[in-house]
């Protein structure tokens, strides 16, 4: 019998959020878009990275850990060149997931559909809920929200069957 398994070819994915500590410059200034431009061009040098800048950090993916760990000593060489910076500080988050072949892409758009499903279900949940109002209104208050579960749900439900089916 002949295996007919998939490879996998894992996407190694990584957060990187660096701090530079500047000296020298008046307390007015901030701002540290100068220092995060040069670091964020630095991970963009390395080959076989995708880098997506973030307000809070940048996200990068590779197939290859070792392009993780380069993008990672990029940053910090390129601020290292900087005289006035006396110290980085870095926070690394590293996610190596073997199973599944997801880009941050798809991550993205993963979390993006699920809160469409979510407001969906939302929604039809309120106007199941609207529904069973009614009816309670219209019949002198027989329907409480304790009696919804049970009275509603399958209303609730086959609404929900209708639109996704």
């Amino acid at each position: 019998m002949v295996s007919m398994s998939l490879r996998v070819q894992p996407l190694i994915h990584a957060e990187i959020s660096v701090i530079p500590i500047v000296s020298g410059r008046d307390n007015n200034n901030t701002g540290m878009s100068k220092y995060i431009a040069k670091a964020f061009d630095a991970i963009r040098g390395i080959e076989g990275i995708n880098a997506m800048l973030t307000a809070m950090g940048t996200q990068i993916e590779s197939s290859d850990f070792q392009n993780i760990l380069k993008a990672i000593n990029a940053t910090h060489d390129s601020l290292r060149k900087e005289d006035n910076i006396k110290r980085i500080i870095s926070t690394i988050r590293i996610d190596e997931r073997r199973d599944k072949s997801a880009t941050l892409d798809d991550r993205v758009q993963s979390v993006l559909t699920d809160c469409r499903v979510q407001t969906l279900i939302t929604s039809h949940l309120l106007e199941s809920y609207q529904v069973c109002e009614r009816f309670s209104s219209e019949n002198g208050g027989l329907l409480s929200l304790r009696h919804f579960v049970p009275t509603c749900l399958p209303h609730f439900l086959c609404e929900i069957h209708r639109t996704q089916g």
